[in-house]
């Protein structure tokens, strides 16, 4: 079924957010199914003599009247309160992410790799194996990147309106809440946890961030009569944006501080604060943006490891905002990757936008609306010595942190997924299986 016969189906039998409802609750685990998983996760790791120690303290810990059976009755009372679950933001958010003081690149961020487009001129990727030096944007960067914005905002507006199809398996549906925290969520650095930014969906925000050699810049997505504007629209906003670039003076470049440590870039977002009311709104600019995208002015080739890197973590963290939820970035030969920071939403979500968005082809000759009045904006940050010391410090820590990380792609094409299910087989055991074996 094509993508566009779904979408008419699901218009006309369910709303995204309709057998929201319908969902089940989180059932709470009793204490002995608890204290077992957690044993049977220490069984490979301990020797025999520390399991057995590591056995009396848990039975100690489940005994009646004990701290175990305490704890258990503060969970049941937790979730008795809790609107939806037990494991609500309160305790996974902060748990699982955002107490986790490591830098989110290579750490925590993901990244999901589009497919070349068909319409990409030959020549972007044959000549000089696709390399670009640096210091080039291109055309077809800018008509492809264009591309992308708009089949972003179109995705977003099938949420807004509930026509995206409710996501189902054959016996139950599943929660679609994860489609709210998309667009225009960012997380903030706070000493100790941080904390995610976003306005009650649908987010209201009606423009889209640009990062093109480490500058902002502000691109409307939206005329004033609502409509979103057209590709053709979205080329001349780019281009106007590289042609300042290009000619500009250079703010530091203060983007790679969210590739540092979770607690260092806390204190340096304070400092950028003091130094300048100016920075404060610079920051909601950036934090209430739909999403980011990068221009990047080099191309990496037509080696797809050192491609995908460089969509990991660009060139040592540069003309980045990884604190971003979605962060598209494209090469200069058209290439382009989506990447995002992990808490808001499981990676899945993001997979199918990018599915979505990649289901149609830019176009050469991308038409204008007429409608465009307003030129996209730059936006600066105040500097001062601090902040100058607090970059070249974050870009020494995250520099070894990605020339330590290995991001390769396995090109395996003797079988896929229909084959696994044609001869029975659960897809996910099957490739851990296999990835052990090769281990």
């Amino acid at each position: 079924m094509s993508k566009k016969v779904e979408l008419e189906k699901g218009k006309r039998e369910f709303k995204t957010f309709s057998n929201q409802h319908r969902l089940p609750r989180l059932p709470i685990p009793s204490l002995e199914e608890s204290t077992t998983r957690y044993l049977n996760s220490l069984r490979p790791l301990l020797s025999s003599e520390e399991l057995a120690r590591i056995k009396q303290h848990v039975k100690d810990f489940i005994r009646p009247g004990g701290i175990g059976q305490i704890l258990q009755q503060r969970l049941i009372d937790v979730d008795r309160i809790s609107p939806y679950n037990w494991l609500d933001d309160a305790w996974w958010m902060k748990k699982a992410y955002h107490e986790w003081r490591v830098p989110l690149v290579v750490n925590s961020n993901w990244y999901i790799a589009f497919i070349d487009d068909p319409n990409t001129p030959k020549e972007y990727l044959t000549h000089n194996n696709g390399v670009h030096p640096k210091g080039q944007f291109s055309e077809w960067q800018i008509k492809r990147a264009a591309h992308i914005i708009g089949r972003m905002l179109d995705f977003k507006e099938l949420v807004d309106t509930e026509t995206l199809p409710p996501d189902v398996t054959r016996s139950y549906p599943l929660c679609m809440y994860q489609y709210t925290r998309c667009y225009g969520v960012t997380r903030i650095p706070k000493p100790g946890s941080d904390e995610l930014v976003y306005t009650p969906h649908p987010a209201p925000a009606r423009y889209i961030l640009v990062i093109a050699k480490n500058q902002f810049y502000v691109l409307d997505g939206y005329g004033k009569n609502g409509q979103r504007y057209s590709d053709g629209d979205f080329e001349i906003q780019l281009r106007q944006i590289v042609d300042d670039v290009l000619k500009a003076k250079h703010d530091p470049p203060v983007g790679v501080l969210t590739a540092d440590d979770r607690d260092f870039w806390a204190v340096a977002r304070e400092n950028l604060l003091k130094v300048s009311p100016q920075n404060r709104q610079t920051l909601t600019f950036i934090e209430n943006a739909l999403f980011a995208i990068s221009l990047d002015d080099y191309s990496t080739g037509v080696d797809l490891d050192k491609f995908i890197r460089n969509m990991f973590h660009g060139m040592n963290a540069h003309n980045r905002w990884f604190d971003k939820a979605l962060s598209i970035s494209v090469e200069s030969s058209g290439r382009g990757a989506l990447n995002g920071e992990h808490s808001p939403c499981d990676a899945l979500i993001p997979s199918i936008i990018v599915d979505w968005v990649m289901s149609e082809s830019a176009t050469l000759n991308a038409p204008t609306s007429g409608r465009l009045t307003a030129a996209p904006r730059r936006i600066r940050f105040v500097t001062d010595e601090q902040t100058l010391k607090d970059i070249a410090e974050a870009e020494k820590r995250i520099g070894p942190i990605i020339a330590d990380s290995d991001a390769v792609i396995l090109q395996f094409s003797e079988y896929g997924t229909h084959f696994i299910k044609k001869i029975g087989r659960n897809l996910e055991p099957l490739i851990s299986a296999s990835i052990r074996m090769k281990t």
